[in-house]
């Protein structure tokens, strides 16, 4: 009984150590937030679809986003950046595989998105 409880406690002890690391919480720019962070409003400030008219929002501001909102995978590498003034997508937006190889490219003019560009996972452009 006495090893029993003995090899218990070490399994308790040891378990935790064998999980695997958790990635380090990413370290934002002043002008980035993280894609969890924002939602969409209306005119009348109501929450509303990605699909619905509105502007993009850090969550609990009260002014549309400038800058750009960032996502990540859970390993901590990038997955995304999309840039954003006054709420309205305008800038690059990077996507990139978990790899670390870029994605796409879509270059936003005021919310219309005015060209694109697609890579492979191997990193060969595939538009």
């Amino acid at each position: 009984m006495k090893h029993a409880l003995n090899f218990a406690l070490i399994l308790i002890v040891m378990l935790p150590a064998c999980a695997a690391p958790k990635a380090p919480e990413p370290v934002l720019a002043p002008n980035e937030a993280k894609l969890k962070d924002m939602e969409k409003r209306n005119a009348a400030g109501d929450i509303v679809g990605l699909l619905d008219e509105g502007l993009w929002y850090k969550r609990g501001d009260k002014t549309p986003f400038s800058g750009k909102v960032v996502g990540f995978y859970k390993s901590g590498q990038k997955e995304s950046l999309v840039p954003y003034t006054k709420g309205i997508l305008h800038g690059t937006e990077i996507r990139w595989y978990a790899n670390g190889k870029k994605r796409l490219e879509v270059l936003y003019n005021n919310g219309a998105a005015t060209n694109r560009k697609l890579w492979d996972a191997d990193g060969n452009p595939s538009n």
